[in-house]
């Protein structure tokens, strides 16, 4: 694979995805915005590590984790797009490519000061549990999860 090039000289990630924004990052991970370019869709990049990306195990282990993830389809989870291995910024980097996830967090709005009720506050819990249940039925734990307005969104996850 090589880095292909959008309109003006963007670097494209694996042909195809145009790196916006950088959302946050964790000693291993590095999460991006990105427009895929050739369905047109905001999406969400997660780049692991130059350096773990390069490690075998660490590859062996990536894969069999998104092809477990990738089977797991339940409406509070987002969807996984894409992964694989790609160069990027002079280096081969994993990645996966998954839903962009819009209408903010419940961070979002307890920072703007608005409460939920006691009954939004179940519903978002029951959602939650409704995600995390769908995984650990795959084998699969969240590494972190996120709330979302109105629906629970589970949106990291590993092997157990």
């Amino acid at each position: 694979m090589s880095d292909g090039q959008a309109p003006g000289g963007t670097p494209l990630l694996a042909g195809r995805y145009r790196i916006g924004a950088r959302l946050g990052s964790s000693v291993d991970i590095t999460l991006m915005d990105a427009v895929d370019e050739r369905l047109g869709r905001q999406v969400v990049v997660r780049l692991v590590h130059p350096d773990l990306s390069g490690m075998a195990n660490v590859q062996q282990q990536f894969k069999e984790l998104l092809l477990a993830v990738e089977s797991v389809q339940h409406p509070n989870l987002p969807l996984l797009y894409d992964f694989g291995r790609a160069p990027w910024n002079g280096r081969v980097v994993l990645y996966t490519v998954g839903e962009r996830l819009t209408g903010g967090s419940l961070r979002d709005l307890i920072d703007r000061g608005r409460a939920l009720s006691p009954s939004q506050v179940v519903v978002l819990g029951i959602e939650a549990c409704k995600a995390l249940d769908a995984l650990h039925r795959r084998g699969l734990v969240h590494a972190c999860a996120h709330q979302h307005q109105r629906t629970s969104l589970i949106t990291n996850f590993n092997g157990a």
